[in-house]
């Protein structure tokens, strides 16, 4: 729930999708209904800044409660002059990337708090409650990782993409059911081998898409037909990551290098270390798994790794990055925990 500014942006950031009106309709035009989907062009991308890393953290600091209502949520703040000031920026700049909520300020009398009301129209409240359990839930439980604590670990990556530059790395801690666990078993038994097109499967998943991280990937989806940001260059054209291996890790592998894997296509698939790369216009990428044993249970680490394939790289990560990071993230290492459950835990 703390995180519901950050998340307003980062759905700003990367879907978009809806036109914001400019002006309030006459009694004779039609409606218009945004989707549960924001415009990322409404916001230049110095406001997008200001709305994302100093309005919204600003006022996260100080917001005192929350009230749920009918149709949505209630927050309230202190009703001094210098938040008054911050909370009016946010609302007007959230009004532009967010049509599809309805944004109301009230100042209680005899000097009383601050209110913020986001409400809106059917399926409004699930949108925001939604977000609101999963930052709660996950934003202590599935942190990211330093570099150096990342490096430290006998993994053969870190040699194998020297040069590559580490995006981000996160983890999930896993109770220790049973000893001697490995990443490839675990798969297995999660997945069943039966992948879908975003290398999920279609059984029991190891990563299972909640209905928020689906629509956004379906947004996603959408713009990169229409730009056509997905196609794979012809194998002439790039040098994947697998013409690293060597004979020692050709015999080590438990899946051919290249191998189909949803969107992705296997470089190596050791015993407890998968590595799977990604390319296209927008990013050539790599996805690090990575399962460790522990004094107390288990570790499940995902680790990114991007190498720019044009000036638009750096562009394209940064705009995703929010989504990425508040909800994308965050929702598959919850089903990874989950998974693992539901595959070792007692009963």
């Amino acid at each position: 729930m703390k995180k519901i500014f950050k998340f307003i942006t980062a759905i700003a950031l990367v879907a978009p999708l809806a036109d914001s009106a400019t002006s309030e309709p006459s009694s004779s035009q039609t409606e218009h209904v945004s989707p549960f989907a924001c415009n990322a062009l409404a916001l230049s991308p110095e406001l997008r800044k200001r709305h994302f890393e100093e309005l919204g953290p600003a006022l996260l600091k100080v917001k005192k409660s929350i009230r749920e209502l009918p149709d949505g949520y209630e927050f309230e703040f202190p009703g001094d002059n210098r938040t008054y000031q911050l909370l009016t920026e946010w609302a007007f700049q959230e009004r532009l990337c967010c049509p599809f909520f309805d944004i109301d300020l009230r100042l209680d009398r005899e000097n009383g708090p601050l209110w913020l009301r986001l409400t809106g129209r059917p399926g409004t409240k699930e949108f925001i409650k939604e977000e609101f359990d999963l930052a709660n839930s996950l934003r202590s439980t599935m942190p990211q990782v330093s570099t150096q604590e990342f490096e430290r670990l006998p993994l053969r990556v870190h040699t194998f993409l020297a040069g590559v530059p580490l995006h981000d790395v996160w983890y999930v801690d896993l109770p220790r059911w049973r000893a001697g666990v490995t990443l490839d078993e675990f798969l297995r038994t999660a997945s069943n081998g039966k992948l879908d097109t975003c290398g999920c499967s279609k059984s029991s998943s190891l990563f299972t898409r909640s209905p928020l991280v689906r629509m956004l990937l379906d947004i996603r989806l959408f713009v990169g037909r229409l730009f056509g940001w997905d196609h794979e260059p012809a194998a002439t054209a790039w040098k994947t990551f697998a013409t690293r291996l060597t004979d020692t890790d050709h015999s080590r592998s438990l899946a051919a290098a290249g191998t189909r894997y949803g969107f992705f296509r296997v470089v190596y698939h050791f015993e407890n270390e998968q590595l799977l790369e990604l390319i296209n216009r927008t990013a050539h990428a790599a996805a690090l798994s990575a399962l460790v044993e522990t004094a107390t249970g288990y570790r499940y680490y995902l680790g990114v790794y991007v190498r720019s394939v044009s000036r638009f790289t750096p562009f394209y990560m940064a705009v995703i990055d929010p989504f990425r990071k508040l909800i994308v993230y965050p929702s598959l290492l919850q089903s990874v925990r989950a998974r693992w459950n539901q595959a070792f835990g007692p009963g």
